[in-house]
């Protein structure tokens, strides 16, 4: 995973539309913004710190780890792509809304999250 973007000081928008794989110059504020996920109004200070998670597709189930297993998956951000590694889970891009306390499965692992960190042990699905 590349480093995340700088989390203070200056930050040019090539900065911003290279890290987002936009490639070129002529890339706007709301063309990057709208790339990584946020909404308007839209700033640089957005970017403050971007890209410290990746997107997974991971099930969820409030009450059984197992349930994970085999529920849907759905997009979430964390920073690794197995629950077992993680050590947090969003439902933004940003890292500011935290995902809802339950149980998250890649398919192989799950692993309990309590809405501000991981519990315990991962366990392998069956």
């Amino acid at each position: 995973m590349p480093e995340p973007l700088p989390t203070s000081g200056p930050i040019s928008f090539s900065e911003i539309s290279s890290y987002l794989g936009l490639g070129g110059t002529n890339n706007s504020l709301r063309s990057m913004s709208l790339t990584a996920g946020f909404s308007t109004p839209d700033s640089v200070s957005e970017f403050y710190g971007y890209g410290g998670l990746i997107e997974v597709l991971w099930g969820m189930d409030r009450r059984e780890s197992q349930g994970a297993c085999i529920a849907p998956n759905n997009i979430y951000y964390a920073d690794n792509s197995s629950p077992a590694a993680a050590s947090v889970v969003y439902m933004d891009p940003a890292g500011t809304a935290p995902a809802i306390p339950g149980y998250y499965s890649d398919g192989r692992d799950t692993r309990q999250w309590d809405g501000t960190s991981f519990v315990g042990f991962a366990e392998l699905c069956f």
